[in-house]
């Protein structure tokens, strides 16, 4: 029987797909439109996160523009430059009510800055899903919150 994954570091994603702030828009386009996920960190070229960037934000970003400004925005022109990390350590209840509190559906795990994998709400969603009753990770809710 597997153990029921406690903390960030057992349920994360790793060798997730990342893009840099040069990454033409086109290709996060194209990128985000030919795999399962709806967005990405954006990491420097010595890999530390530096945004995040997702399909609502390239939306946002081009839906005013013509071919031509298009042509020329980059991930790092429309990313959400504000990082909600947490480490390898951290509880999955931690990591919900991050989520939660930040309005996020994607959290980056991180050691001293650097970008080990990502969690998303769909994870622990499926986490939620797939756990028997009694083994399920308890979320607290306060709907007044």
């Amino acid at each position: 029987m597997t153990a029921v994954p406690r903390l960030a570091g057992q349920l994360m994603k790793r060798g997730i797909l990342t893009v840099s702030p040069g990454t033409p828009i086109v290709d996060v386009e194209r990128v985000l439109g030919n795999s399962a996920i709806h967005g990405a960190p954006v990491v420097d070229a010595d890999g530390y996160p530096v945004g995040v960037i997702s399909a609502l934000d390239v939306l946002r970003a081009t839906m005013n523009l013509d071919t031509q400004a298009r042509a020329a925005l980059t991930a790092g022109d429309a990313m959400t430059r504000v990082l909600v990390t947490v480490s390898m350590t951290t509880p999955l209840t931690e990591v919900a009510r991050i989520m939660r509190q930040e309005c996020v559906h994607r959290v980056l795990v991180t050691e001293h800055g650097r970008l080990l994998g990502l969690i998303t709400s769909f994870d622990l969603l499926r986490l939620l899903a797939t756990e028997p009753p009694g083994d399920a990770v308890a979320i607290d809710y306060d709907p007044s919150a």
